[in-house]
């Protein structure tokens, strides 16, 4: 197995304090899986990272 393979499934989640229009939309298409602005409310925050890390449900990005 090489680096690549094990890191394949690895969230890739933006976290921002310089949100642009349209920033989310490009990261998102570029193959980012998630994409959080701050201010970053803490239980908000912890639960979105929670979610990307848990396996979806039938595949396919959270």
């Amino acid at each position: 197995m090489t680096d690549t393979d094990t890191l394949r499934n690895t969230p890739i989640i933006i976290v921002t304090s310089y949100a642009m229009v349209g920033d989310r939309e490009k990261y998102l298409a570029a193959g980012c899986n998630g994409y959080i602005e701050t201010p970053i409310n803490l239980d908000t925050f912890v639960a979105e990272i929670e979610r990307y890390l848990s396996p979806p449900i039938g595949g396919g990005r959270p």
